[in-house]
């Protein structure tokens, strides 16, 4: 029965962060800690700034210190509910995504050059922001 149990929490789980885009992808306890942590806050914002900084990592046009300059931009445009949303949550990704993210997945991006302009509109723009969509 606990093994049955077990089964069933860790699938509730892996589906509840399927949409959720915060965390390194493929670490579990860390996007479940941030979706926690992101509950009280504009989780769906928070959300769709993770999403938009992990497609700008798959840009390798585009520096690292680029992508998290522009997700912290993102975070802090997001009108904070509380002191503990703007100075905990989102300051606390931003230095996370900075400080503690995952290795750049191209650094050299094969000899061509790396530019710090991103090649689609700035976050704030939202007529014409893309629709999020669930990974495949």
């Amino acid at each position: 029965m606990k093994l049955l149990f077990s089964i069933v929490f860790v699938m509730n789980l892996q589906y509840a962060i399927m949409e959720y885009y915060c965390g390194p992808k493929g670490n579990i306890f860390v996007q479940i800690l941030s979706k926690w942590f992101t509950n009280l806050c504009q989780q769906d914002e928070i959300n769709k700034c993770c999403y938009y900084h992990d497609v700008c990592y798959d840009n390798c046009a585009v520096t690292q210190q680029a992508c998290d300059a522009y997700f912290c931009d993102c975070l802090q445009r997001i009108t904070p509910s509380s002191f503990f949303c703007r100075n905990i949550v989102q300051a606390g990704h931003c230095n996370f995504a900075q400080f503690f993210g995952s290795p750049y997945k191209c650094p050299s991006y094969m000899g061509r050059p790396q530019t710090d302009f991103l090649p689609y509109a700035p976050y704030r723009d939202h007529s014409i922001r893309p629709n999020i969509k669930p990974r495949s």
